[in-house]
């Protein structure tokens, strides 16, 4: 269970690249929390916390950290869970349900954040009396064409943290000369 997002043209935009980045940060961030005795929902929480972060920089929300936190717009541009266990099935149940609670060694789970511009969730908030004004519409508009990003790997929590056990290409300097050859 691994995606990757990759330029179509073979590199990416300005603002592909920005977006990619942004969703990049929030995973390595989270990469480093995966350990024995770590909350699933506090590295969760964390990595929402990062992507408020990430949306205010790219000038696509206004407001503040907690405000955006509060009114769940990172849900409006990140509007799945940052991962799940990985087993016999690509989502497997847990002990405690497909998401684990507290990692233990030897669990194995994905780690997904990504960003995207779905229509079909945006265009209902613009119209919300209360949400609509942390959404700036116009540069929102203006990162419509990048679609999403989504970087996601498979890791097995070790004792002293992680196993990445992805191989892909995941930063964009690699991807495109990936998408060279």
């Amino acid at each position: 269970d691994i995606t990757r997002t990759f330029p179509a043209g073979g590199v990416f935009g300005a603002r592909q690249l920005d977006v990619y980045n942004a969703v990049l940060q929030v995973q390595e961030a989270a990469l480093a929390q995966i350990k024995p005795g770590a909350s699933w929902e506090a590295v969760s929480w964390d990595a929402r916390r990062r992507c408020c972060e990430c949306l205010l920089d790219l000038g696509l929300v206004q407001g503040d950290v907690e405000s955006l936190l509060e009114n769940d717009i990172t849900q409006l541009f990140f509007p799945h869970g940052l991962g799940h266990h990985l087993g016999l099935q690509v989502h497997d149940v847990g002990p405690k349900g497909p998401l684990p609670e507290v990692l233990t060694e030897g669990n194995v789970v994905t780690c997904e954040p990504g960003i995207y511009f779905i229509d079909a969730i945006l265009e209902p908030i613009y119209e919300d009396k209360v949400k609509h004004w942390f959404l700036r519409r116009d540069a929102i508009e203006a990162f419509k064409s990048v679609g999403g990003v989504r970087i996601e790997d498979d890791v097995l929590v070790t004792s002293s943290g992680i196993d990445n056990l992805t191989t892909v290409a995941k930063r964009a300097r690699d991807i495109e000369e990936f998408m060279r050859q």
